[in-house]
């Protein structure tokens, strides 16, 4: 997960720390409005450092299409983000 922060706040320009932790915050709570199969393989794939490959596997998935469907949450994790920020 830790480099999914990372990446995420690089990409919302968060250099300030108490900035940073208030994403992170925002970042946590979107992940846990994602509907459970999303936020399950969010959680394998970023806190457990499962590889593509066996996590497609646990999730009967071809890689390709669990690198997609992660491209997708992903995408929804950062609107939710900018969005929540912004509120």
């Amino acid at each position: 997960m830790e480099r999914y922060k990372s990446q995420l706040l690089n990409l919302l320009g968060g250099e300030d720390t108490q900035h940073n932790e208030n994403i992170l915050m925002i970042l946590n709570k979107c992940i846990e409005k994602l509907p459970d199969r999303s936020r399950d393989i969010i959680k394998e794939r970023y806190y457990g450092s499962q590889t593509v490959a066996d996590l497609a596997d646990s999730n009967s998935l071809q890689p390709n299409a669990l690198s997609q469907l992660l491209f997708r949450i992903k995408s929804k994790l950062k609107i939710c983000v900018k969005e929540t920020s912004v509120e």
